[in-house]
């Protein structure tokens, strides 16, 4: 039954969203349920994956920038700057595609991460400098590779055509990463296999 296959997972992916918003404070709010002008945006036009899928989607953007934001600042290794790097330029700009993709769709954006994401941020901000650039290149290559999963199932299950375009620009842009990151990751002593995954 190819709807069960499309869906089968989506109960593991709810889990993930609604465990992450349970942690976050109360004053966190990762997707608006009202609009500025104090109105209830439509219901979710998407598919019932992408409904779940974008949320996560659009915090998991913003970590990326973070994250880079750090280990731009924090990288020891001259290819590990580099990359990070690339990764506020390319999620910045992938950040402002979903923005308004999300816009179009009649949906609200998040506009902050979530505290799973944060604590990630913290650890990374915490690390020793020696073991600093495997270890977020380890994150990377894990957060990537889990993304590019999640795009695909998101692809395979979406019905509007614009957004389904969207998703597999950005499932390639995320497997370069993830491939870029695996790459670093190799010349890297002291990796990091704990480096956390989304």
């Amino acid at each position: 039954m190819p709807n069960a296959r499309r869906l089968s997972g989506l109960p593991i992916l709810l889990l993930l969203v609604l465990g992450a918003c349970q942690q976050a404070p109360k004053t966190e709010q990762p997707v608006a349920t009202t609009r500025p002008d104090g109105h209830t945006p439509p219901a979710c036009p998407l598919d019932p994956f992408g409904c779940f899928f974008m949320p996560m989607a659009g915090c998991a953007g913003i970590f990326e920038v973070e994250a880079g934001t750090v280990a731009a600042e924090r990288a020891t290794r001259p290819a590990v700057q580099a990359y990070a790097a690339q990764m506020v330029t390319e999620h910045s700009a992938i950040n402002g595609e979903y923005r308004a993709l999300m816009r179009r769709k009649g949906l609200v954006p998040p506009n902050t991460t979530l505290r799973v994401y944060r604590q990630k941020i913290d650890s990374l901000r915490r690390l020793p400098a020696d073991q600093f650039d495997a270890y977020y290149a380890q994150m990377m290559v894990v957060d990537h590779r889990n993304a590019v999963r999640l795009f695909g199932q998101a692809a395979d299950s979406a019905r509007d055509a614009d957004y389904k375009e969207w998703l597999g620009r950005m499932q390639t842009i995320v497997a370069r990463h993830a491939d870029h990151a695996a790459t670093l990751l190799q010349g890297l002593p002291h990796a990091h296999h704990g480096a956390g995954s989304r």
